[in-house]
């Protein structure tokens, strides 16, 4: 039984699961397929570079849901433009992931600072007299 290939209803779902067994390293025998060499060198076995590679999706994720926090409600667009660039960035090589960082700006929640009340108030009754002053002066 598992000397034998799997084979699904349809060629995309053979198409699909062939590639799976290929990321996953297993061949359609159902063996493990060898490491390639830099991955056996900092991961040692399959288990460990698969465990490596969900912890990493993991820290990601958790780092994009930080940011997402960051904007608030009326910031929607912003948000959706952060998770499009995430999305984006994620399909390139690491090389090209860093050289589009550098070139394209990341949005930044854009939430006004509080000010005081008092100070507000006496900035812009300053400003209206100003204005006041200089049309009757």
């Amino acid at each position: 039984f598992m000397n034998t290939p799997v084979f699904f209803a349809t060629s995309v779902d053979n198409a699909r699961g062939e590639a799976i067994q290929r990321h996953v390293g297993i061949y359609p025998s159902g063996e493990m397929a060898p490491l390639p060499p830099m991955d056996e060198l900092m991961h040692g076995t399959m288990q460990a570079r698969l465990l490596a590679r969900i912890s990493k999706a993991r820290k990601d994720s958790k780092q994009i849901q930080e940011e997402l926090t960051s904007f608030s409600a009326s910031e929607k667009q912003l948000s959706e433009t952060v998770l499009i660039r995430h999305f984006v960035l994620e399909q390139f090589s690491p090389f090209k992931q860093f050289l589009l960082n550098q070139h394209l700006p990341s949005p930044k929640p854009s939430t006004p600072k509080a000010v005081n009340p008092i100070v507000w108030g006496l900035t812009w009754a300053f400003v209206i007299l100003s204005i006041a002053f200089l049309l009757f002066w």
